[in-house]
């Protein structure tokens, strides 16, 4: 019993040493995961799909947007006038398309010839071929030796021409050269004739230049009052730009009873503004003038400035008359204005008396003015003589200038012409390749694969013919929404070069243009007239859709990110929209009507290839491979692999960890330790 007890104890002593050798090891081993799957079924349907980048955007109204030929050619149609209004995708203008309609008859050719030879090697006929065949490459060595020969003349009428307008340039500026030499002689002869005759009437100006003195100081002190009027009206008013914000606490209140007056007074104001500046101008032009004439003319001028003054004093009135009394615009302000533009308009009128009273002592100097006119007739002999050279010397610049336009477009022709032949030959040196490689086959005999490459060629004649088609769109120019035409810088016969800035003008005050952001990565997806789906945070429940106008290639580096800017011109209608409002834009890059689309989470990946768990008729789930198209984030276009209803699987796998008593149980150490205590199970 003693020695059992003994051994019991060193089994247990063992047990205890074992358990903590093998303990990390075990350790790593007795946590297993499991994990669990869990599933939902959904079904492939027909439904439409979109790709689309979401961008963020501001909006800016805009009531004008210039457009221009992309094509340089004669202007041979200009189917509005100025201010006609035109519907969206009207025909403004056209261009000449004369040489578009030729390229689409000669790739029309080009696409018989090449039916005609895919037809030959399907009805094969050998003599017949082969004959036809040798014509057709004699033939069209005949053609490119014509057109070599042409190209030839071209270029040498290119030099003959060139050196005939070269020679007419010349001409023109040698006798510009002339009238110049001429115009300076006839110069110092009237400047001659006027120091003599203004020594005549030297003592008699005098007499008479109190009278100057006193008007032109009178025009220098009612430019001075009139500058006040303005500033002190425009403070009001806030017709210009320093002035804008001035009065914005009370701007609704200082009209409200006649918006009309204030219109009127405001349209007034920018006039005597303009004739102001006129004036003054004119006025420090002539300051120091002794001619009645011009003084005479100065003082109607500021005549004309104070009746305009008068009038929009009398509307500036009624517009402070039409104010309602408010917080920020009180009775006692607007009695102010009041009393301050009743001033104003007495001491105009008061102005004005006093320039027709000035007018009127100066027309008594008549009598020197005849002196003058009786001492002027050399002069204005000279000055007539001079100014009719002038007017030659004028005319021969603009002769100069225009011949010298004249040569550029004629360069600009003859290069086009002499390109266009190049090409009328490179085509049929193609031609003649071809023609030869036909030749050549149908010697030899057709085969499957000379009836594809037929195929082949009558395809991409197809393509070139449909391409060639599509430019003639470039020969058009269309409006891009309804609006007024508003200028036209171009007219029938004019030629359009490349450095032509002449547009159309279109103006709606519907117009509003959407300004977008794009990354170095959505920027290659977008092209012009791309739709776009445009939803305002101020309507957020309604989508407008329009189409990219402009892609501006020019980089915008902001902290390092480069971005390109887009814009859509759209019309707003009746929706109350404001420059700023930030809208959330997407660009449609792809969409697929009618698709098959599943849940993109059922999608699963295998081996580089992509799977559906599909149910079969008896109720299994299979791996079915498929063909996958767009996706938009939640659905996937399906290709092939899945028809429209099947049912698919789409699986949710969590986890969780657990102990693993079996796999700890079975670890070697706990295997040895039963073995040698012969515990459960182990051998003694």
């Amino acid at each position: 019993m003693k020695k059992l007890n003994i051994l019991f104890i060193i089994i247990w002593i063992i047990l205890a040493i074992g358990w903590k050798y093998y303990y990390n090891k075990i350790q790593a081993t007795k946590w297993a995961e499991v994990a669990t799957t869990n599933f939902t079924l959904s079904q492939a349907t027909i439904w439409n799909i979109e790709n689309k980048i979401k961008v963020l955007g501001s909006a800016e109204l805009v009531d004008e947007q210039r457009i221009r030929f992309t094509q340089l050619w004669k202007v041979i149609k200009v189917n509005f006038s100025e201010w006609n209004t035109v519907k969206k995708w009207d025909i403004i203008a056209e261009l000449d398309s004369e040489d578009a309609y030729n390229d689409i008859k000669k790739a029309e050719i080009s696409l018989q010839n090449t039916q005609i030879t895919l037809q030959d090697l399907l009805e094969w006929n050998e003599e017949q071929q082969i004959l036809q065949a040798a014509n057709n490459v004699e033939d069209t060595k005949r053609k490119i030796n014509i057109a070599k020969q042409e190209y030839e003349a071209l270029l040498i009428d290119k030099k003959n021409d060139i050196e005939k307008s070269l020679n007419d340039i010349n001409i023109l500026e040698k006798q510009i050269e002339e009238s110049k030499e001429n115009i300076s002689l006839l110069e110092k002869e009237l400047s001659n004739t006027i120091e003599s005759e203004e020594k005549k009437v030297n003592d008699t100006e005098t007499n008479n230049q109190d009278k100057i003195t006193d008007a032109i100081e009178s025009i220098r002190a009612d430019l001075t009052d009139a500058s006040d009027i303005i500033t002190e009206t425009d403070e009001l008013l806030w017709v210009t730009e320093i002035n804008r914000n001035k009065n914005d606490s009370f701007e609704n209140y200082l009209w409200a009873k006649d918006s009309t007056s204030k219109n009127q007074a405001e349209i007034l104001l920018r006039e005597i503004i303009k004739q102001y500046e006129e004036i003054n101008t004119a006025f420090l032009s002539n300051k120091d003038t002794t001619d009645s004439n011009i003084i005479i003319w100065l003082l109607e001028s500021n005549k004309e400035l104070y009746n305009s003054i008068i009038n929009c004093m009398e509307y500036t009135k009624k517009t402070i008359e039409a104010s309602v009394v408010t917080s920020s615009l009180t009775e006692n302000t607007i009695n102010s204005y009041k009393s301050s533009f009743s001033s104003l308009l007495s001491k105009s009128q008061s102005t004005l008396n006093s320039i027709n009273s000035t007018i009127t002592n100066l027309q008594t100097l008549d009598s020197i003015d005849m002196m003058k006119d009786s001492s002027i007739t050399g002069i204005e002999k000279d000055y007539n003589s001079l100014i009719s050279r002038k007017t030659d010397l004028e005319k021969q610049e603009n002769d100069l200038i225009q011949k010298e336009k004249e040569h550029k477009q004629m360069i600009e022709n003859l290069n086009i012409n002499i390109k266009s032949k190049q090409n009328t030959i490179t085509n049929y040196e193609a031609q003649l390749k071809i023609n030869e490689e036909n030749y050549q086959d149908i010697k030899d005999g057709a085969d499957e694969d000379d009836i594809q490459k037929a195929r082949n060629n009558v395809y991409n004649q197809q393509l070139s013919l449909e391409a060639t088609k599509n430019r003639l769109d470039n020969y058009r120019l269309e409006a891009p929404f309804e609006g007024v035409v508003r200028k036209i810088d171009f007219k029938i016969g004019d030629n359009l070069v490349s450095d032509d800035t002449k547009y159309v003008y279109l103006e709606n005050p519907d117009l509003l243009e959407v300004s977008i952001m794009l990354d170095q990565i959505d920027i290659v997806k977008v092209k012009l007239d791309q739709k776009v789906e445009i939803e305002f945070d101020a309507y957020p429940n309604e989508i407008f859709t329009w189409y990219i106008n402009e892609i501006d290639s020019t980089p915008i580096n902001q902290s390092g990110v480069t971005s390109y800017e887009a814009k859509i011109a759209m019309n707003k209608w009746d929706h109350i929209i404001y420059s700023g409002m930030t809208t959330t834009t997407n660009i449609i890059i792809t969409e697929v009507k009618n698709a098959i689309i599943v849940s993109s989470t059922a999608i699963q990946s295998m081996k580089n290839k992509t799977i559906l768990q599909v149910q079969s008729p008896d109720g299994t789930f299979k791996p079915t491979l498929v063909k996958i198209g767009i996706t938009d984030g939640i659905n996937t276009q399906i290709i092939s692999g899945v028809e429209s209803g099947d049912t698919i699987k789409i699986q949710q796998i969590t986890s969780k960890a657990w102990w693993d008593f079996k796999a700890w149980w079975g670890t070697d150490a706990m295997k040895a330790m039963r073995m040698s205590s012969g515990m459960w199970g182990g051998k003694k």
